[in-house]
């Protein structure tokens, strides 16, 4: 599920813009901040990873590469 419509997420450090988003999915182990992410034929580098609840899920806030 792709994140916005915020201006910012749920702790303030990151803020939503054209290349900033959040994508929220399933909890899956070695996923950190360097790893990189592609949607819509756009390519997106992880900047903070959050898990939700105990290993319930995780919101991923992602850069747009390039652009």
């Amino acid at each position: 599920q792709m994140l916005k419509h915020s201006i910012d997420d749920r702790e303030g450090q990151h803020a939503v813009t054209d290349s900033t988003i959040s994508f929220r999915c399933y909890w899956f182990p070695g996923v950190w901040p360097g790893h990189r992410v592609v949607f819509a034929n756009d390519n997106y580098n992880v900047t903070a990873v959050r898990e939700l609840g105990r290993r319930a899920g995780m919101d991923l806030v992602v850069q747009k590469v390039g652009k």
